[in-house]
């Protein structure tokens, strides 16, 4: 009856809901009882997290299990392909030792994650609306034939949206002032900006990574604007994820840490340390590549876990699971689980239902 969910995210990365709106999606969840919030490269939304647990009625705050926790970016070398590796701080505790803590993090996860995060962040943006400038996506070449412009409206537009937030949260008055990191959800948000009538639909399908559904879907959205079947499949293969494969193909070395570098800066913090969505389909990569390059050493330097469930595309999550599940116990690995949930649809909170047993194991009692 009771369940986890230990992969969340919020608008203080690319999530589109600040931690109280997230904790009223969970209060509405009587069985979910213990929750993460795992921010990409960032420990900003831990603060508001806590006090808006503060407000939560007395209740909902004994059965309620924060977790928090970052969602760390690096880069496996050996095949130039991005890993996330999550970092759980169970002790972290709104009485006591919060302040202290976060300074620490700060001091230690601050310039080698979120820094670094911004710094890449706006690179990929200026990236990725350049490649949708040169295929004109939507009419956006034709609604600002200037890339400069473009780029100078989308950055003022997202910058104010990030000092937005923070006004709101009052994160000035924080121990964690990580930046909000430009990412793929910025040009989402301000693509009806850039392309009056676009939606944003497609814009989200050009930059999520591929999968048999979002190709169909997109194919169909090119159907409906009147194109035959057998060339909306063709450009819906051609252009699904396109601006993902825009960002990654810059990908180097400069800028990252390697997976274990990233294992040992987390572990340094005093993090429960989980290799998340090891299946995620990295393109032209089988599974085993990346088990070998990546999550064996990491099992060997000290790696706490693999996130074993989590909402893969339905024809391939049972196998997944089974996948991931066998080598956890091969590897002494405690399996862990979330939904990725980024209040976008892409996957629900209680999607899947991670049992409390198995979050209890991997965080302990704490």
């Amino acid at each position: 009856m009771y369940f986890a969910n230990l992969h969340i995210h919020s608008y203080f990365s690319d999530g589109l809901e600040s931690p109280a709106q997230l904790l009223r999606r969970i209060n509405a969840l009587p069985g979910l009882c213990c929750f993460a919030l795992c921010d990409h490269d960032s420990l900003s939304g831990i603060e508001p997290m806590f006090r808006a647990l503060a407000d939560c009625p007395p209740a909902a705050r004994a059965r309620l299990r924060f977790v928090p926790a970052v969602e760390l970016t690096v880069l496996e070398p050996s095949l130039n392909t991005r890993i996330h590796i999550l970092g759980y701080f169970p002790r972290l505790h709104a009485a006591g030792n919060l302040a202290k803590e976060l300074s620490r993090l700060d001091a230690l996860l601050g310039e080698r994650g979120a820094q670094a995060a911004a710094r890449r962040g706006e690179a990929e943006l200026d990236i990725r609306i350049a490649k949708a400038h040169a295929l004109n996506l939507d009419g956006f070449a034709d609604s600002c034939p200037s890339l400069e412009e473009a780029k100078r409206r989308l950055r003022q537009a997202t910058a104010a949206g990030h000092a937005a937030i923070f006004a709101r949260e009052g994160k000035q008055a924080d121990s964690i002032r990580h930046p909000i990191s430009f990412t793929y959800q910025d040009l989402v948000n301000n693509w009806e900006t850039l392309v009056p009538g676009a939606g944003r639909e497609r814009i989200r399908l050009y930059c999520l990574r591929p999968t048999a559904e979002r190709r169909q879907r997109l194919a169909e959205i090119f159907m409906q604007d009147g194109m035959g079947e057998a060339e909306a499949a063709r450009l819906a293969e051609e252009r699904a994820s396109i601006l993902l494969r825009a960002r990654t193909a810059a990908d180097g070395p400069t800028d990252f840490l390697s997976p274990l570098e990233g294992l040992a800066l987390l572990k340094e913090g005093g993090a429960t340390v989980v290799l998340a969505h090891p299946g995620v389909t990295y393109p032209g990569l089988p599974l085993e590549a990346v088990d070998d390059a990546v999550l064996r050493p990491l099992a060997a330097a000290g790696l706490d876990g693999v996130e074993v469930f989590y909402p893969y595309g339905k024809s391939v999550r049972s196998r997944l699971v089974r996948h991931y599940r066998a080598l956890a116990r091969q590897l002494g690995l405690k399996p862990a689980g979330g939904t990725d949930f980024h209040s976008d649809g892409r996957s629900g909170m209680d999607e899947l239902r991670l049992p409390v047993r198995l979050a209890e194991d991997l965080l302990g009692g704490a």
